[in-house]
């Protein structure tokens, strides 16, 4: 069985909505939502429950992890709201090792936040550990020419500015 794809994605990027379900239209992907909260006051199609959330959207294909400790989101980052903090997982363990065992079994992931820069998001965070575990991952970067092209990009093992683009 191949292993699933990791599709970090920020809701706040234009176009992310048709991308997301272009990605969902395959039945073996899930989203993983990575907020600490999973609402989207203004844009409530993006919110996990309500009429329109994507709880009830996706079903079972959407995946918000509850900490049991907690009660937040097991990949949410704790210092989203503190200027320069480091990004401190709620549980990292818990949220990496699910995204890591769906990605074996061949399901692929959009992982989701609400941040539009991808290099300041605790999606990045969450790609360089998920590559430093397993550095085969294959990880694709959603930008504005890499959408126009439609390659698929690698990312080397616990990340590089080098993007190889992959055969295909």
């Amino acid at each position: 069985m191949e292993p699933g794809k990791l599709y970090p994605l920020g809701y706040a990027t234009p176009g992310s909505w048709p991308r997301l379900e272009q990605l969902m239209a395959d039945p073996a992907t899930v989203l993983v939502d990575a907020r600490l909260t999973p609402f989207a006051h203004n844009r409530p199609i993006w919110s996990r429950l309500g009429p329109d959330g994507l709880q009830k959207r996706w079903g079972e294909r959407y995946v918000f992890l509850m900490d049991p400790a907690s009660g937040k989101n097991a990949l949410g980052n704790q210092n989203y709201k503190v200027r320069n903090a480091p990004v401190a997982l709620v549980n990292a363990e818990l949220g990496l090792r699910e995204i890591l065992n769906r990605l074996a079994q061949g399901q692929s992931v959009v992982l989701l936040c609400g941040c539009l820069n991808y290099e300041r998001c605790h999606r990045r965070t969450i790609v360089e550990w998920l590559l430093a575990q397993q550095p085969d991952i294959k990880v694709i970067l959603e930008s504005k020419q890499e959408e126009a092209h439609g390659q698929a990009y690698n990312v080397a093992s616990f990340w590089t500015e080098t993007i190889t683009p992959l055969a295909t």
